[in-house]
């Protein structure tokens, strides 16, 4: 799973002869990282869930 030092240290290589980053690079990485907070919005909301005043689990 991916963290927030993952993203901080993560650098995209640039390419010879073209300006610009890998652009398949950024999206291997643009989709690891929606995968990422998709999974931590859903943990979010489940672990709310349990707090909901009145809700016993």
């Amino acid at each position: 799973m991916l963290t927030p030092k993952d993203i901080d240290k993560t650098r995209f290589k640039e390419r010879l002869f073209r300006r610009g980053y890998d652009r398949d690079q950024v999206e291997e990485f643009v989709d690891e990282a929606r995968t990422t907070i998709e999974a931590l919005i859903s943990e979010n909301r489940r672990l709310s869930g349990l707090l909901t005043p009145g809700k016993v689990k």
